[in-house]
């Protein structure tokens, strides 16, 4: 895994020529600190990178130095959350805090309590959450800290794809004068990008009928329409001119998980 940062001095202006250094870096799910420890590479106008030696289970913080603002960078494990909390005072991490909870709401924004917390140590705070069900909250680390607050969210990950339904003519029974009517959906995490393609089967040509943002000749015309429905699209479509033959329907929707229709 790599990851890329930016660094800015105290005008706001992108710092180059920094020497990041670890304040602390560790497993988030076992609070051992990680060594030896994955080493920066500056890529240049204030850009720098983590190398591949940092896990998807390492969190920690950056230490940019005196002269960035901020001077600390929180970097978060993927398989487990933290947060991080500084002092409002002198800008350093701050550990042995008691974070509590503003708020802390279910997927569907109904009040939920909120997950523990482990003080790892040097400034880092593990979120004790995994699931299964969506969270979303509002942590608070104390007066005097730096921000006080820091929202937080779980959401699985998806495996569900598209869905295409409602399909009106069945297939096989499409008149040649007859539009085609579908939706395409996703509730969770939704849609990303549709794209209609058609083959005839006496043509060796595949057609794109929409191509995630606007219809193409000959499926260009008013009856061709694209309408917003919950969790998705529904289609109609129909050639200038009619149906030509049989045909094959390809529909390829993606959605924000990356999962793509079969």
């Amino acid at each position: 895994m790599s990851i890329i940062f930016s660094a800015y001095d105290l005008s706001g202006q992108p710092l180059p020529g920094l020497v990041p250094v670890w304040h602390v870096v560790l497993d988030a799910g076992t609070g051992v600190a990680i060594g030896p420890q994955p080493t920066f590479t500056s890529l240049g106008d204030g850009l720098y990178s983590i190398g591949s030696a940092l896990t998807s289970n390492a969190a920690g913080i950056v230490d940019l130095g005196v002269t960035a603002s901020p001077r600390f960078v929180h970097i978060d494990a993927i398989t487990d959350a933290t947060v991080a909390a500084y002092d409002e005072t002198t800008g350093l991490p701050v550990a042995g805090l008691t974070p509590i909870w503003d708020s802390t709401v279910d997927g569907g924004g109904l009040p939920v309590a909120g997950p523990a917390f482990t003080d790892l140590g040097s400034g880092l705070y593990r979120v004790d959450y995994a699931g299964p069900d969506s969270r979303s909250g509002v942590i608070d680390l104390g007066v005097g800290r730096s921000p006080q607050f820091s929202q937080w969210g779980y959401d699985p990950f998806n495996a569900d794809p598209p869905v295409i339904a409602n399909m009106v003519p069945a297939p096989g029974d499409i008149d040649k004068t007859a539009p085609i009517d579908f939706d395409v959906t996703d509730v969770d995490p939704g849609l990303r990008r549709v794209i209609l393609h058609l083959k005839y089967s006496s043509d060796s040509e595949t057609l794109v009928i929409h191509d995630g943002d606007d219809f193409k000749p000959p499926f260009d015309g008013p009856t061709n329409v694209r309408s917003a429905i919950s969790g998705g699209f529904h289609y109609t479509i129909f050639p200038a001119g009619g149906w030509t033959g049989s045909f094959d329907l390809d529909v390829v929707a993606i959605d924000a998980a990356g999962n793509e229709t079969a």
